[in-house]
């Protein structure tokens, strides 16, 4: 058979969007028959798929063949050469034959930017060809991947969010090489994206080229808010893919939540450690950062929970880095134990976390903080004084002492307790003084508005009550219901001129004033709530 001026290489040379595959299977071709193909592939954008099985090919015809390919701009997805074993194909050619896909596949990225950019410049036919390109290769990924991804590629510019978390098909690691450089051209294009979540996506088995073209790709995604890189075991990666990672996250400025909970971060060295809070330092928006689940691990185990791995100096390092996060306001560390670190350790800890001013919410809870001794509660105490905005710091399920009925069963010490636990929330900023008890969201003190009883001169405090079904109880403390004459001396010196109260002086009556309302409404304080 003779291709030439055949209808086949009419529609080919056409760019008829209805071919999409030759099918020459079984046709005796010639050097010079390949030659013509060839050459009609350089005016065909639409081509995804060529059959040339039992062709009678050899090494000079595929060669032929395989640069036409690579110099066309048809979308290959496919190619498929079948011979006899007695055919003059060599293992050089089956090589080429790899090649020129990998080539095509590799350079796909390419070819849609050199589309878009001509359709920006007005070029309509241009337009018609990259997302005719998109659509193409997009298919070669799993069936799983493409419920997630776009199905257009003007889809791709206004997509918001991706979840990826692994359900055993839609894992990155899992994809071969192709499929790999596919997804992230893809990602490349997502620049809207605001929620993206790779929880459990084998990060550990990634080698360091993919882990620069997926980071290259993520690169335009500037609007990012959201990232979830849990359980990805980031903590054994090697010293440059872990260093592209850290670096790849500056560039999220926007970012306002990190989720790195479940990834052995004990298992990094210190220069690791330091390149990972430097770079958290460009998050300027970083408002919730997850770690909790990190720093039990060790080699052989997925979780140690007897003691917690990191050293004095990666503490340091660590918490040098959160007080850069200057926006910071919920920290998870729970699950950690950090209980179980040495005294030094204990109180690197809690003295820098005391330097992360900006905190709201601090979750401490799973790390055996129930079995801290004195020594340990005030350094915690003294620290967390320093963190002028907190108002939740979740300790432990099982931390259920209760300071207002019984500690050591000594009631001077519970009174101290009780001092130290109100100290985090007596800024002058606060809007409030928020606990944690079981079924109580918060408390609230009104204590800048003084209430006056009508027709007395009777002053009084209001407070409110949240639970966590959202009903709120208010009353009123009066000067009558302060059991001391110093307390009630303390109240009525602290009323301005104004008749605001002055916060500075009410202080020393606030753990009265928190028995009153506890028992009042039979209320057992607890350090920790199960439901926060």
């Amino acid at each position: 058979m003779s291709l030439d001026n055949s209808i086949l290489l009419q529609n080919i040379r056409s760019n008829d969007n209805t071919l999409q595959e030759i099918v020459l299977s079984k046709e005796k071709l010639t050097v010079q028959d390949v030659i013509i193909l060839s050459q009609s592939l350089q005016n065909n954008t639409y081509i995804k798929k060529i059959n040339l099985s039992h062709c009678n090919l050899n090494d000079e015809k595929l060669k032929i063949l395989c640069k036409g390919i690579k110099q066309s701009k048809i979308p290959l997805t496919n190619l498929e050469i079948v011979e006899e074993p007695s055919s003059d194909i060599t293992a050089v050619s089956e090589t080429l034959i790899t090649d020129t896909l990998e080539f095509k596949f590799t350079n796909y990225g390419k070819a849609l930017e050199d589309y878009e950019q001509a359709a920006t410049n007005g070029n309509i036919e241009a337009q018609d060809c990259a997302n005719y390109l998109y659509e193409a290769y997009i298919n070669i990924l799993p069936s799983s991947f493409l419920s997630l991804l776009p199905k257009t590629l003007n889809e791709c510019h206004t997509l918001q969010k991706l979840d990826f978390y692994d359900s055993n098909e839609n894992n990155i690691f899992r994809l071969n090489k192709w499929q790999f450089k596919i997804l992230c051209v893809i990602l490349a294009r997502c620049s809207s994206l605001q929620t993206l979540n790779f929880r459990r996506n084998g990060f550990s088995n990634l080698d360091e080229g993919q882990f620069k073209i997926l980071c290259e790709s993520l690169a335009n995604c500037t609007s990012l808010q959201t990232l979830d890189l849990s359980e990805n075991r980031i903590g054994y990666l090697n010293e440059r893919p872990f260093r592209i990672l850290c670096e790849s996250l500056a560039q999220y400025t926007s970012l306002k939540t990190l989720e790195l909970w479940g990834n052995a971060l004990n298992c990094l060295n210190e220069g690791q450690f330091k390149i990972l809070c430097e770079n958290l330092a460009y998050c300027t928006f970083l408002q919730t950062l997850n770690l909790s689940l990190n720093f039990g691990w060790s080699e052989g185990f997925y979780y140690e929970f007897d003691r917690c791995n990191l050293n004095e100096r990666q503490l340091k390092i660590l918490c040098e880095g959160l007080a850069n996060c200057t926006s910071l306001q919920t920290l998870d560390l729970s699950g950690n134990n950090l209980s179980k670190s040495n005294e030094e350790q204990f109180k690197i800890l809690c003295e820098g976390l005391a330097n992360c001013t900006s905190l709201q919410t601090l979750d401490l809870s799973q790390n055996g903080f129930n079995n801290l001794d004195k020594g340990q509660l005030e350094i915690l105490y003294t620290a967390m004084k320093k963190c002028k905005k907190l108002r939740k710091i979740p300790i432990d399920d099982s931390f259920d002492k209760d300071f207002i009925a019984t500690y050591n069963n000594n009631l001077e010490e519970e009174e101290q307790q009780i001092k130290k636990f109100l100290s985090y929330y007596n800024s002058p900023n606060s809007k409030g003084l928020q606990i944690l008890p079981a079924d109580i969201f918060g408390i609230e003190l009104e204590i800048g508005k003084l209430y006056i009883r009508k027709n007395e001169s009777v002053p009084g405090l209001k407070y409110k009550i949240i639970n966590t079904h959202e009903n709120i109880k208010e009353g009123i403390i009066t000067l009558e219901d302060l059991p001391s004459t110093e307390a009630k001396s303390l109240l009525l010196a602290s009323i301005n001129d104004d008749q605001t109260l002055n916060l500075e002086k009410i202080k020393e009556i606030f753990p009265d004033i928190l028995k009153i309302i506890l028992e009042r409404n039979h209320i057992t304080l607890r350090f920790i709530t199960s439901t926060s």
